[in-house]
């Protein structure tokens, strides 16, 4: 049974006051609102997680809603300064919901689904004060809102419902209904907020995706870290990994497979004793689109950069890898690494150059000073070949 507070909360009416003089959304008229509409899907998705997976894993502890929003995938994110009042709050009050230009805390939401899978029994709860403090999102006037009561279980209002969108192409996506008043959640241009309506034309209900928070967090590397770790042991028992000096890398023996000749034997006095086996030259990165040069200490959103590296290389070196580690300079939970499988390389004195996997840097990238640690190993060398770390920053 719903209480008549209940009713009351969920119900439009007279009366209807918000904080920071923002005015919600009343009962929709013909012509009033401004609804967004989408009649394609944007281009370049993120990684969004297939509703099987969010049902065996019964939601998501912590993820990012998407919106698809004026051709763009937008971050939903949590207005605390904007709040919306149901009788002056002394019913219900709630921070606005609406999108971000950007990834930030106020995106990360949790999403609890039943073991059954029942996608008719949804609720989502913001997750960016704290893991124990994770108010539930409902309706209040209409309009999408973060709970401020922080305490309490869920009721019926706050129970949404997961429906199917009409791309069939992209069964990752969704609608998400108020499970209450059957109504689809819109975003209304107006007040820049999510709202609950029944549109005549089926465009106006907003199609959402849900994505881990890692992943959207960090979307520099979108691709999950790969392990090599078990390859490189396993070649290495078979050719019996160089140990190195500390601090140094040993030339060992091998064969130019370009030219026919042998390189070695060597030792470090064939060197001056210092010469490592991986010598890294340097690197150039260009805009994939433009064909035009790009600086390392500048990454603008929205870009796919390539980057051809140099080296040289004094000894055979077998599953070269390279260890690329990423985290904000405020923010340490923007962190994330990635593994890239360069290959053999064999000894040869002249230099090699090797053109990286695109990475294309979504436009909502959180924007800053980021720190990048950049390790070169290889398997048949015990330690790593290089070390280095730089900064670059995303604007």
């Amino acid at each position: 049974q719903v209480s008549v507070s209940s009713f009351l909360l969920m119900s439009p009416g007279p009366g209807q006051s918000v904080g920071a003089s923002i005015r919600p959304p009343e009962t929709p008229k013909p012509g009033r609102d401004r609804l967004s509409a989408c009649t394609r899907l944007p281009d370049d998705p993120p990684p969004f997680l297939s509703r099987q997976r969010l049902v065996e894993a019964g939601g998501v502890s912590s993820g990012v809603l998407f919106a698809a929003i004026g051709g763009r995938w937008l971050p939903v994110r949590v207005h605390r300064g904007l709040v919306m009042r149901r009788l002056g709050g002394l019913l219900a009050a709630g921070n606005c919901i609406g999108t971000s230009s950007e990834v930030s805390f106020e995106s990360r939401v949790s999403i609890q689904i039943p073991p059954n899978g029942d996608l008719s029994t949804v609720f989502f709860r913001t997750n960016s004060r704290d893991d124990e403090e994770m108010p539930y999102m409902l309706f209040i006037c209409d309009t999408f809102c973060e709970r401020r009561v922080v305490n309490g279980s869920a009721g019926p209002w706050e129970r949404m419902s997961l429906r199917s969108t009409r791309f069939v192409d992209a069964p990752c996506v969704f609608h998400i209904v108020s499970h209450f008043s059957r109504q689809y959640v819109c975003y209304d241009h107006t007040t820049g907020f999510f709202v609950r309506r029944n549109p005549a034309d089926k465009a106006h209900q907003v199609v959402f995706g849900v994505v881990a928070f890692d992943h959207a967090a960090v979307p520099v590397f979108y691709d999950a870290e790969e392990s090599v770790e078990a390859e490189q042991e396993a070649l290495a028992e078979q050719t019996g990994p160089t140990v190195a000096k500390p601090g140094q890398t040993w030339a060992g023996a091998g064969t130019n497979s370009a030219s026919g000749e042998n390189c070695g034997p060597v030792s470090f006095a064939d060197f001056g004793g210092d010469t490592p086996a991986f010598v890294f030259l340097g690197s150039t990165v260009i805009d994939v689109k433009t064909k035009e040069s790009q600086t390392h200490e500048t990454v603008v959103r929205g870009t796919t950069r390539e980057e051809v590296l140099r080296f040289q290389v004094n000894q055979d070196l077998l599953g070269l890898v390279r260890l690329e580690k990423v985290a904000h300079s405020a923010l340490a939970k923007f962190a994330t690494s990635k593994t890239i499988k360069l290959g053999d390389f064999p000894c040869s004195d002249t230099p090699y150059e090797h053109t990286m996997p695109s990475n294309h840097v979504p436009w909502y990238a959180p924007s800053g000073v980021w720190g990048m640690e950049i390790t070169y190993t290889a398997a048949n060398v015990k330690g790593p070949l290089r070390k280095e770390v730089a900064k670059f920053t995303i604007v």
